[in-house]
């Protein structure tokens, strides 16, 4: 009796080690798709995240600032001002962009005085994550003042007038944007990303 419940189980373990192999075969093509699938919208929404992350950093500082709240460590050195005129007192150099950009409107002006100016475009506030936020600077820092240090999988050098402008993207939009002239710096940030197009007419009216 015990022989034959023995001989039973080592059967039933057979099949089902067979029912499992068989399964696992034909359902290995379906996985592999999946995961490619997958991987693919993963890449194509870490690009967004990540500079989204970096625009959402600044927009939480112009919150702060805005909001009177308390910071723990280095105090916030952006001040609002209710026009690019009144930033530029206080950083000490004019700054020119346009009014409106990719539908929307100037929602946040700051300046670090004697260094930097930068405005918000936003279709909310820009202190919400998921607004559509664009962030233009402008310093008198030589090189990168972006604060953007995201890895990129395409980086471009194009001419725009006279000016020797870098693109990064993820090789179909533009995610972050600079330049520099003979005494100040620039950058551009969008967690939506623009056209290529957008990017070179953008710089074209920013000075």
């Amino acid at each position: 009796m015990r022989k034959t419940i023995m001989g039973i189980a080592c059967v039933m373990a057979v099949c089902f080690v067979a029912g499992c192999g068989g399964s696992g075969a034909g359902g290995s093509s379906a996985a592999a798709s999946s995961s490619s699938k997958a991987s693919a919208a993963a890449s194509s929404a870490a690009v967004s995240s990540a500079v989204s992350s970096a625009v959402s950093s600044a927009a939480s500082e112009a919150s702060s600032q805005s909001s009177g709240g308390m910071n723990v460590g280095m105090p916030n050195p952006w001040v609002d001002f209710g026009t690019t005129k009144e930033a530029a007192k206080a950083a000490g150099f004019d700054m020119t962009v346009p009014e409106k950009f990719d539908g929307n409107p100037i929602t946040l002006v700051q300046a670090v005085k004697n260094d930097m100016m930068q405005v918000f475009y936003s279709d909310k506030s820009p202190s919400i994550e998921g607004s559509k936020r664009t962030i233009i600077r402008k310093g008198v820092k030589n090189g990168d003042i972006s604060g953007d240090y995201n890895e990129y999988k395409k980086t471009d050098t194009v001419k725009v007038g006279d000016r020797e402008v870098t693109l990064k993207g993820d090789g179909n939009k533009v995610f972050n944007i600079t330049w520099t002239d003979d005494k100040y710096s620039y950058a551009v940030m969008s967690d939506v990303g623009i056209s290529t197009s957008e990017a070179q007419t953008l710089v074209s009216l920013v000075e």
